[in-house]
């Protein structure tokens, strides 16, 4: 497995992860790659700590965090979204200590030009990070050079414009070399950042990426890392994952647990042998994202046996057209109504995922969501405000049709309701849909 014991010796450096988060919502606390890089570095015997930082904080804390840490490395996980959150905590830990600071995750890996003109930070992670941050953290304990280290950029140490840009290496093929996650990172940090619940503490991952190729998902962008899409999605064995879920259900018995991958893998001989595993244990409960086009009454049924409760599909739009022209999505009405169909005849729940705002939306187009999701009746339906991610075709897109708006270097992303530059969808209409799907901090949206 990756991050086998270190021998005694030199002092181990200690590195201090930086997660960013919203108080108000408990998900957005964990971060599995930060506790999967922690457990990777725990492994080889590198201690770490975690910096729990809610944008309403105090930039100081973060250097107190890396000051109490002695931290030798400040690692921060950054989406696109929180990007200048942590380009201020960035600052902070560059002007209050000495630790080299390395940025990773979607943004940093999509924007890497972006984020070494924008902020001091010393180094960028492009793609995943568990073996080049091990061999950092090794090269910074044995004092050896570390600009050499694949899927790594840093930034010249003397201060002068060249930027080291290092190749990225091969996947780690199989996740089963990989350690579980390191949940207690997070929960000794809990007490100090008023997270309201702890659900969190039962986020699994079955694996990583998606098979599919969405125009709206950062996913094709990392597959493009890769070799593709196909390259990129990789599924641990059952076995490993039902041996997760029973530590869990030893720790937090009763307790729903939640699958946080894009499209949970239903067919074949991993389903069956996942869902024989979690009869076993008793058929915990459990929610999945799947896509509409591989559920199957005998599926749906398999899942209720194994514990399923929820099973959450991406609908995505109301317009069939527009949903496979635009959004990359080649998904018709008629499977979006079987899929939920047959969900709901199984006695699970439902809950859909949509977005407005999108590129080129009318208001004709905007009602047909609202309508559509209406007539759908799920659950629960989880709306968004579309946000062009870099990494997505649509990104691009909007790039190239001029609909992003211009922002200077230090200007923080513009309000939720103007993301991109609409031109046939008027602000009325888009205030409508906040306040009919109820998106939080919008539900009393007016014109913006």
């Amino acid at each position: 497995m990756l991050g086998r014991k270190r021998s005694p010796g030199r002092k181990s450096p200690a590195t201090l992860f930086v997660q960013l988060f919203d108080r108000n919502d408990a998900f957005s606390y964990y971060s599995p790659a930060i506790a999967t890089l922690a457990a990777v570095l725990g492994r080889a015997g590198f201690p770490s700590r975690l910096h729990a930082a809610d944008a309403a904080d105090p930039d100081r804390l973060v250097v107190e965090a890396a000051r109490a840490a002695r931290a030798a490395v400040v690692a921060f996980s950054i989406l696109s979204p929180s990007w200048p959150h942590a380009r201020r905590l960035i600052r902070a830990v560059k002007e209050g200590t000495r630790a080299l600071v390395l940025a990773g995750g979607p943004h940093p890996t999509f924007c890497p030009e972006a984020v070494l003109a924008e902020s001091p930070v010393d180094a960028i992670c492009l793609g995943e990070g568990e073996q080049a941050m091990l061999e950092l953290v090794r090269r910074l304990a044995a004092g050896r050079k570390l600009t050499s280290v694949r899927n790594l950029w840093f930034r010249d140490p003397a201060g002068g414009p060249r930027v080291v840009r290092n190749p990225v290496r091969p996947l780690v093929a199989d996740l089963d070399r990989i350690p579980d996650q390191d949940r207690e990172l997070f929960r000794r940090a809990e007490r100090r950042t008023g997270v309201p619940r702890d659900d969190w503490r039962m986020i699994v991952q079955a694996g990583r990426g998606c098979l599919f190729d969405c125009a709206f998902c950062a996913n094709a962008g990392m597959g493009a890392l890769y070799g593709g899409c196909r390259a990129f999605h990789r599924v641990r064995s059952a076995g490993r994952v039902v041996a997760e879920i029973a530590e869990l259900v030893r720790r937090h018995p009763g307790r729903e647990i939640f699958f946080s991958d894009e499209v949970f893998p239903l067919a074949g001989g991993w389903f069956s042998e996942f869902s024989d595993g979690m009869r076993r244990l008793g058929a915990p409960p459990f929610s999945v994202l799947a896509r509409c086009e591989v559920i199957t009454p005998e599926r749906v049924r398999r899942l209720r046996e194994a514990g399923c409760i929820r099973v959450a599909m991406g609908v995505e739009h109301g317009n069939e057209r527009y949903r496979r022209e635009m959004l990359g999505k080649r998904l018709s009405d008629a499977v979006i109504r079987r899929a939920f169909a047959a969900v709901k005849a199984a006695g699970l729940l439902t809950q859909a995922f949509c977005m407005v705002g999108l590129p080129f939306e009318t208001d004709a187009l905007v009602d047909e969501t609202m309508r559509f999701m209406r007539d759908l009746a799920p659950d629960a339906v989880t709306c968004q405000v579309f946000n062009p991610l870099p990494g997505s075709r649509l990104h691009e897109l909007c790039r190239e049709r001029d609909l992003l708006p211009p922002l200077d270097p230090d200007q923080d992303r513009p309000p939720m309701l103007r993301l991109i530059r609409h031109v046939s969808l008027s602000a009325r209409k888009l205030a409508e849909a906040c306040r009919f799907f109820r998106i939080p901090g919008l539900e009393n949206a007016g014109p913006a």
